[in-house]
C-alpha cells in the first residue's frame, strides 16, 4: 500500500537497481549504462516526464528518434499532446520533452537559447564532446530548480566518444589513481578543453577566476538489471557477436 501510495500518478517506475540509482542519483552530469539493454531509454525518458519542466533528448541522427518516439507515447498516453512536426510532448501545466536530431557537429546551434533543466543523450558515445560541451551552455532554470544531464550510453564504437573516458576516468580508467565506486559523486570543472578534478562542490579558484564544480558520476547496468529483455534468447545473441562489440555490449566493457 505504501508503494502504491507513493507511485499514484506516476507512468514510469524504474527498475529495483541501477535504474532507481541513476533515477534517484543527485549527480548534475550522469553517465549510464554501458552494456545493451540496460534500460537507458526508459530512464531518460521517465526523468524527462516526471522530473524536469523543459526537457530535451538527442540522438545523432534526428531519424533515430522513433524508439524513443514509441516508448514515450507508451509512458505518455493521453496525457500531453504530441507534436509529431517537432517531435515534442506538452503537459496542460506547461511541461514540455523534445526528442531531436545532432547530425552536423555545429547542429547544437538549432537548440541553443532555449533553457532547459534536463538534457539527455541517447548513445552519447556517438556524439562529440563539442556538441555536448556546447549545448550544456543552456543547462539551466530558476533559481532552486534542479538541471541535470544524462549520457546514456553503451561503450563508444567509435573514436568520436572517446571523451567519455576522461569525463568519467574516476570509474573508466583502470590507471586513474583515485577510483570512484558507481554512483559515487566526483566534483570537476571545465577549463578550456581541461577537465579539473576537485576536492568537493566548493568554489575553485583558477587563475583568478571562481568556478563553480559539476557532480558527475557513473552508473553501470546490466541485461540482468532489466528484467523486460533479460532472455535467455538475447543473451545468447550477444554472446555470439564478435570482439570488441561482444565485450561491449555484453559486458558494457568501455577499455
Amino acid at each position: 500500500e505504501a508503494a502504491l501510495a507513493a507511485a499514484k500518478g506516476m507512468c514510469f517506475i524504474p527498475n529495483p537497481g541501477a535504474q532507481t540509482q541513476a533515477y534517484q542519483s543527485q549527480a548534475d552530469i550522469l553517465l549510464y549504462g554501458g552494456a545493451a539493454s540496460g534500460g537507458k531509454t526508459a530512464l531518460m525518458l521517465g526523468v524527462g516526464i516526471q522530473q524536469a519542466r523543459s526537457g530535451i533528448i538527442f540522438r545523432r541522427e534526428s531519424n533515430e528518434t522513433d524508439g524513443l518516439e514509441k516508448t514515450g507515447a507508451e509512458f505518455i498516453a493521453n496525457a500531453a499532446n504530441y507534436n509529431g512536426t517537432d517531435k515534442e510532448w506538452t503537459w496542460t501545466d506547461g511541461r514540455t520533452l523534445k526528442l531531436a536530431g545532432m547530425k552536423e557537429p555545429d547542429d547544437w546551434r538549432k537548440h541553443a537559447g532555449r533553457e532547459r533543466d534536463f538534457i539527455g543523450f541517447d548513445e552519447a558515445g556517438e556524439f562529440l564532446e563539442s556538441q555536448v560541451r556546447s549545448i550544456m551552455g543552456w543547462l539551466r532554470g530558476p533559481k532552486g530548480r534542479r538541471c541535470r544531464m544524462i549520457l546514456a550510453t553503451n561503450p563508444p564504437r567509435s573514436t568520436d566518444g572517446f571523451w567519455l573516458k576522461q569525463w568519467f576516468a574516476p570509474w573508466l580508467r583502470p590507471d586513474f589513481p583515485n577510483p570512484a565506486q558507481p554512483g559515487e559523486l566526483r566534483w570537476g570543472v571545465f577549463v578550456d578543453t581541461e577537465l579539473i578534478w576537485c576536492d568537493g562542490p566548493k568554489h575553485l579558484e583558477i587563475n583568478g577566476e571562481l568556478y563553480a564544480p559539476r557532480s558527475f558520476t557513473f552508473i553501470p547496468a546490466k541485461l540482468a538489471d532489466n528484467p523486460y529483455r533479460n532472455t535467455a534468447e538475447y543473451r545468447s545473441t550477444l554472446q555470439s557477436l564478435p570482439e570488441p562489440l561482444r565485450s561491449q555490449l555484453l559486458y558494457g566493457d568501455f577499455n
